[in-house]
């Protein structure tokens, strides 16, 4: 049953994206900005559907009920997974205005003490050299301008990426 809620997920997903690839201007002669996309998600929309219907059939009626089941949720390490799942969204939101710098840095210690890291030095070591090598990566080997906040957040890491 999770499989085939999965797939119902990613089916609901490709049908969204397909919609909102409906509204993509044409500008010019780039017609095929809007129509390749939606070309794509449709066919992936279509083979999903053929998936989902297979999965169906090959249940066995017993496996066809639909249970709730949130007994998983009295599990030790539950409580852990979902505080990452929320310091993934602050981190998210928070990116656009402290910088990527900051907020990578402070992402990587955050994540490091839910998964119980002992050693604060090694801890704040491997925060900024993850930081460091994924901004060398982006930014040197990709060329993707990362994100500085705004004000004087914005000028402190102008800073710290003209010391790198």
């Amino acid at each position: 049953m999770g499989e085939l809620a999965f797939n119902g997920f990613l089916l609901l997903s490709f049908v969204g994206l397909a919609v909102y690839s409906a509204q993509i201007p044409i500008q010019g002669n780039d017609f095929l900005a809007r129509y390749w996309p939606m070309g794509i998600l449709i066919g992936l929309t279509v083979l999903m559907s053929i998936k989902i219907c297979n999965l169906w059939k090959n249940m066995k009626p017993e496996e066809r009920q639909f249970k709730i089941n949130l007994s998983f949720l009295k599990q030790k390490a539950v409580p852990r997974l979902l505080a990452a799942c929320a310091w993934l969204v602050i981190y998210s939101w928070m990116l656009p205005y402290v910088g990527y710098l900051i907020a990578t840095f402070v992402f990587c210690v955050g994540i490091a003490y839910l998964l119980k890291a002992r050693n604060p030095l090694k801890t704040i070591l491997a925060a900024l050299c993850i930081t460091l090598v994924l901004f060398a990566v982006f930014t040197w080997g990709l060329g993707v301008s990362l994100p500085r906040g705004y004000g004087p957040i914005e000028e402190f890491s102008k800073w710290l990426e003209y010391l790198l």
